[in-house]
């Protein structure tokens, strides 16, 4: 799905710049934001999947999740961390946090899960819409969530 427009928010404008040269060199068009606020104020909506920091000054990656959601902006999110922890994993996955990502970064599997979320998001928008099909393909896309195993690593 490149040339979808992806959002990257984070605090660390060294690792902004390298998510950023990474996705576009997948294909992807990408626009960088230093806060939740930041990307906020620019309408969260037309992104087609936010990449965020969870640890920021102000607005953190959870409080920006729940923003959109009170906003009612279904855009998937993905949340990367240094610091995992089980309270943190709880509170993305009631928040539906399409998956959370230990830093440093794996430049693969944040590949892999932004073309999940993006699958998942238009099977869920083809479903909503009635388009014909959608239902099927919506079967077919696995819906996991790639999540770190905080037990195994402590």
């Amino acid at each position: 799905m490149p040339s979808s427009l992806i959002a990257i928010v984070d605090d660390d404008a060294m690792l902004r710049a390298a998510l950023s040269s990474l996705l576009r060199s997948y294909g992807y068009a990408v626009e960088v934001f230093a806060s939740g606020e930041a990307l906020l104020a620019v309408a969260g909506a037309r992104f087609a999947c936010i990449v965020s920091d969870v640890r920021m000054p102000g607005m953190s990656g959870l409080e920006l999740r729940r923003a959109l959601l009170r906003d009612d902006i279904g855009t998937p999110v993905i949340l990367m961390t240094a610091y995992l922890n089980p309270d943190v994993i709880r509170c993305a996955d009631l928040l539906g946090v399409r998956a959370m990502l230990e830093k440093p970064i794996d430049s693969g599997l944040l590949a892999a899960t932004i073309e999940s979320a993006l699958a998942a998001f238009m099977t869920t928008i083809a479903l909503a819409s009635g388009v014909p099909g959608g239902r099927d393909a919506a079967e077919t896309i696995p819906i996991a969530r790639m999540r770190h195993d905080v037990e195994r690593s402590q």
